[in-house]
């Protein structure tokens, strides 16, 4: 199976991102092109999933905001990085006990610990 190009898209929201954040950026990227080439239609649709990202989701990154807002309600797979780690989904409700670090509600991705300070939050998924 022929793999698409990877590239990420150097928007000037991602130009301070450090460059080891980059490179694993570019690895997650590639994954989701794999998971693309396998992946037809999205269940119960006709429709072919489009990839979207990396792109920063807008809120303020400030020690405090817990939510931020993706431009499309994905529709399949959506990974989010904070500082280059890739994050763990929650399932709403999560019960107690339970690890995760987000939820995702339509666009919005509400994090379960606010992002620091100048912290780098990037979000891909399928649209």
């Amino acid at each position: 199976m022929a793999t698409r190009p990877v590239t990420i898209k150097h928007v000037p929201d991602l130009r301070g991102v450090p460059e080891n954040i980059r490179r694993t950026l570019e690895q997650h990227n590639q994954y989701l092109y794999q998971l693309l080439d396998r992946v037809s239609a999205i269940p119960g649709t006709s429709a072919t999933p489009v990839p979207v990202g990396p792109i920063v989701p807008t809120g303020a990154i400030n020690g405090k905001n817990l939510n931020f807002t993706l431009p499309d309600i994905p529709s399949a797979l959506l990974m989010v990085w904070l500082n280059g780690v890739l994050q763990v989904r929650g399932t709403p409700p999560v019960s107690r006990g339970t690890y995760y670090d987000f939820t995702l509600s339509g666009k919005t991705i509400t994090m379960a610990t606010p992002p620091s300070l100048n912290a780098t939050l990037l979000a891909a998924y399928f649209k």
